[in-house]
């Protein structure tokens, strides 16, 4: 009480020194007609700092990723990024500016997903990748950034060059297709966790997107050592830290709200084959999406993360794909024969993925070293990949768009039910649930599971209907 009205003086004072400077001052000749005219005027002040959300979500750091600061660090900060994006860059200054101000308690780890659109993301993603099997990712991550608009093949070889690298293993590297791979798990990571766009930070799981000021980053880094130290306080050590952070986190960010309605379905159903073509899932399945692709279509290359996902998250589907390519992509054709001529030695789907992977480079010399690096018999792959089979083979199934109204890329068949274009995830998963419920609804009647496919096309159109 004593120490209340103590403070009660004070202000009290304060108030008289304040009474009496204005009394001083002298008047406003200009100033005071003007608001008596005006009225009063509402004086603006700095919006408080943005509050980020507290939701911890999961995400896992392979051991392969790169990182910057202690293993046992107090704060682990997960970037999903690319190097062709102006607002990554931006965002770099702020991850640099974080480990300066918390060495020893401000992990970096750094995720690929570049963006379809930017043409040249994934091969600097691979090269970074490549810079880091000879332990120079940062310094590759670094020359990048300083040079996003020179990420040419040359310009690439030429920033391998000034940071000293191996010239002849970094090209080597550039061709290895477990490198590749690791872009497309980060890509099916930030997929899964719904981390659309980038950059996309997760702070000890705390969901962060965008190039935000370094002021907002470090509110969440500060917060997020103080649940830290909490939980440290407990008995968790260091290294098992970052574990337990998550380790009952989200496992994806909440879906956006739509600013457009879901596709309509399109309930005809139409009498897709799958013989003789490439698949990936259970040979008998309750759910078969037949894909028609095209590895110079830069939007059959943006949906394969949520294709990925499907297969993990829904067993019982079977995607089959089947050859479109497009008159007008140049590349489309050889493309599909390298492919073809790949599935007769059984490695399609790591072509496949190759190919999309680079669908800027399927150049005769381009798709033979692919081929290579898929230790392929380059002898008998030349012969079947310019056969009269595979030549047949492509353009019957090329042929087949005509009948289905599939003339674009990516069209897909859900259990013979069209779906146009590179749909998110969640359209494929609401189409997949209820050609799920159907087939349940037959096996329920006595329909064996390998013929579930075959009854539900069995009445299916095999020609387009007249507009």
């Amino acid at each position: 009480m004593t120490q209340l009205k103590g403070f009660g003086v004070l202000i009290a004072l304060a108030l008289l020194a304040c009474a009496a400077t204005k009394k001083d001052e002298p008047k406003d000749e200009i100033g005071e007609p003007l608001r008596r005219k005006l009225g009063t005027v509402k004086t603006w002040r700095q919006p408080p700092r943005a509050a980020v959300a507290a939701d911890i979500y999961r995400v896992d750091i392979p051991v392969t990723a790169p990182t910057l600061g202690p293993r046992d660090a107090k704060v682990t900060i997960v970037v999903f990024s690319e190097f062709q994006c102006p607002f990554c860059e931006r965002h770099r200054p702020t991850l640099k500016r974080l480990r300066d101000e918390f060495p020893a308690d401000v992990r970096i780890v750094f995720r690929h997903n570049p963006l379809a659109f930017h043409t040249r993301a994934v091969p600097a993603a691979v090269a970074a990748i490549a810079a880091g099997e000879q332990g120079k990712f940062w310094e590759m991550y670094d020359v990048l950034f300083d040079n996003k608009r020179a990420l040419e093949d040359a310009d690439i070889i030429d920033h391998a060059k000034g940071i000293g690298l191996s010239e002849d293993q970094f090209k080597a590297d550039l061709l290895r297709a477990d490198l590749a791979a690791r872009v497309k798990d980060d890509q099916r990571a930030a997929e899964s966790l719904g981390a659309r766009g980038v950059p996309v930070s997760f702070i000890n799981g705390r969901h962060l997107a965008g190039a935000m000021p370094f002021d907002t980053f470090r509110q969440v880094v500060e917060e997020e050592l103080a649940r830290a130290n909490a939980l440290l306080a407990t008995g968790v050590s260091r290294a098992d830290l970052y574990e337990a952070l998550v380790a009952k986190g989200k496992e994806s960010l909440p879906s956006p709200r739509r600013t457009s309605p879901r596709p309509e379905h399109d309930n005809t159903v139409y009498r897709v084959p799958t013989a003789d073509a490439p698949w990936r899932g259970p040979k008998d399945a309750k759910v078969t999406i037949v894909a028609y692709s095209d590895f110079e279509c830069p939007f059959c290359g943006r949906v394969l993360p949520a294709l990925d996902r499907i297969l993990r998250d829904f067993p019982a589907v079977k995607l089959v794909f089947r050859h479109n390519p497009l008159p007008f992509h140049q590349r489309a054709q050889p493309a599909a024969g390298a492919a073809w001529a790949a599935w007769q030695q059984g490695k399609f789907w790591e072509m496949h993925d190759l190919l999309f992977a680079n669908y800027r480079a399927l150049e005769p010399d381009d798709l033979e070293r692919y081929a290579t690096t898929l230790g392929l018999d380059i002898a008998a792959w030349k012969q079947a990949k310019d056969s009269a089979a595979a030549k047949k083979a492509i353009d019957d199934q090329r042929a087949e768009t005509a009948r289905f109204g599939a003339g674009g890329t990516p069209t897909f068949f859900i259990n013979g039910k069209k779906l146009v274009g590179a749909q998110p995830y969640e359209n494929f998963a609401d189409r997949v649930r209820k050609a799920t419920a159907e087939a349940d609804a037959l096996i329920a009647k006595g329909i064996k599971l390998a013929a579930v496919y075959d009854e539900i096309t069995r009445s299916g159109l095999t020609l387009r209907k007249s507009p």
